[in-house]
């Protein structure tokens, strides 16, 4: 028979109380601390220097806190994604302030783009165009540029007038890759800079010459030239906007063989790239959305410098069966459900793309699922979404309203999960064109698309984007 020693076991026990109750202190003094610190939205020296000796010795007591931050570095990204109005005195918490000097405006002009500027000018292509001047703001200012094998800066005043008239001086050929280098590589840190293409990938006019399916056959090759272009992007920090336009094209087309052929059709798509840091693309599709003329048919955010938004605050909007957990991030129920839960989801989408800051986006996108505990597989849920409404447009909070099924509640699965899924979707795709030698039947696809976009993707390292929003709601009894 096994004796056990009570006094041994009781002394661990005590131990594990005491360091429990410790790592509780040590939370307490750090919940205090930053309680006191945001108070009035400015940090001052003092608080802060209390804050990080409190985070200091939580660390080094082992204890990990709640909010999940260990350095100060990650308390500074934690107050800034919790407390959005915080622009606190100390050097630390000063915001960055995003500047905008200067839009460049580049304009391919190479001999295939002459059908979308005929003489006489073409509206639905200018007015987009002429739109950009002021998706920098009033302060920025304006530079003018044709490209193609060479580089001709334009005054920006005849520049527009140019471009509404249809007198843009035409060159010759123009790889797109490397129209894309030079872009990028010329983009300032605080510029933003547009090319306006008909984005199709092409070889050399020699290339093609010897191997008339060259563009079809090198498809890969293409890609590739593209995706170490972007390469370059990455490691600048730039982030890439692609927004695809609809127009009248009059004049002659080049298919992917350079033979070419007069058509006159009302929907050619022609593209406008903008390249800068998530900042200022955030300006600029802020600006783009109040511009009458600048409405274009799809768009791509393509960049790395945003975070998953995981953290969310819990609201018992109706019902006393449960209580919100914001700690534990649950709702935890003291009886068996006898009624359908109302539940308000807070969240802050402050560090989001503009465009994803919109309720119709959220309800279009966010997606609710739940793990059967039978079978293990995922159950979609969305239909528990019940409303979104934007609770504070400067800080853009949002509350997602859940009305949870009382029979679901009943079988007390042990979480919802919320998500929204990458914002790229495969219009890209939709409008993609293996071969364009038959052009009249395809007017509005783009030969290769797929192909360039892809290479952007894998260049900037986001063919696989994360779900800009994925939180998890724990159901406890």
């Amino acid at each position: 028979m096994i004796k056990y020693n009570t006094r041994f076991f009781s002394g661990i026990l005590l131990i594990l109380f005491f360091f429990a109750g410790c790592s509780n202190h040590y939370q307490e003094d750090f919940d205090k601390a930053l309680n006191r610190a945001v108070k009035n939205n400015d940090v001052k020296e003092a608080q802060w220097k209390s804050l990080l000796k409190i985070l200091d010795t939580a660390v080094d007591n082992g204890v990990t806190l709640t909010q999940d931050v260990s350095t100060k570095e990650e308390l500074i990204q934690y107050i800034w994604e919790h407390y959005p109005d915080i622009n606190g005195s100390v050097t630390d918490l000063v915001r960055k302030v995003t500047r905008l000097d200067t839009l460049n405006i580049y304009l391919e002009n190479s001999v295939s783009m002459k059908g979308y500027f005929p003489k006489g000018g073409n509206l639905k292509f200018a007015e987009p165009i002429i739109g950009l001047y002021n998706l920098g703001g009033e302060s920025a200012a304006i530079q003018t540029l044709l490209v193609g094998n060479d580089i001709l800066k334009k005054d920006p005043k005849q520049f527009r007038s140019e471009i509404s008239n249809g007198d843009i001086a035409v060159g010759k050929e123009s790889p797109l890759a490397d129209i894309f280098s030079r872009i990028i590589n010329d983009t300032e840190e605080n510029e933003v800079s547009f090319l306006i293409t008909d984005a199709i990938m092409s070889g050399s006019n020699k290339d093609i010459a010897n191997n008339r399916e060259y563009n079809y056959v090198h498809r890969a090759e293409l890609r590739q030239e593209i995706r170490e272009t972007f390469q370059q992007a990455r490691k600048k920090n730039l982030s890439v906007l692609v927004y695809r336009f609809e127009c009248p094209f009059k004049g002659i087309y080049y298919d992917y063989k350079n033979a070419h052929k007069e058509i006159s059709v009302s929907n050619r798509p022609y593209f406008i790239f903008a390249f800068g840091n998530q900042q200022q693309l955030n300006i600029v599709m802020e600006n783009a959305r109040k511009e009458p003329d600048f409405r274009p048919d799809d768009m791509m955010f393509v960049g790395q410098n945003y975070k998953t938004v995981d953290t969310y605050k819990i609201k018992a909007i109706k019902g006393s069966e449960y209580t919100p957990n914001n700690v534990g991030k649950a709702i935890e129920y003291k009886s068996v459900a006898t009624h359908d839960a109302e539940i308000g989801i807070n969240v802050n989408l402050g560090n989001l793309p503009s465009y994803m800051q919109k309720i119709e986006f959220i309800k279009n996108n966010l997606r609710l699922t739940t793990i059967d505990t039978s079978t293990k597989k995922e159950i979609d849920c969305t239909n528990f979404l019940d409303d979104v409404e934007e609770t504070d447009s400067k800080t853009k909070e949002f509350i997602f309203r859940l009305l949870i099924d009382k029979n679901f509640l009943l079988n007390l699965p042990q979480a919802i999960t919320l998500r929204i899924g990458s914002e790229q979707d495969s219009w890209y795709k939709t409008y993609s064109l293996e071969k364009d030698d038959d052009i009249l039947a395809n007017d509005n696809k783009t030969f290769s698309l797929d192909y360039l976009i892809e290479g952007i993707l894998l260049g900037m390292e986001t063919e696989k984007l994360p779900d800009i929003l994925n939180i998890k709601l724990n159901i406890k009894k």
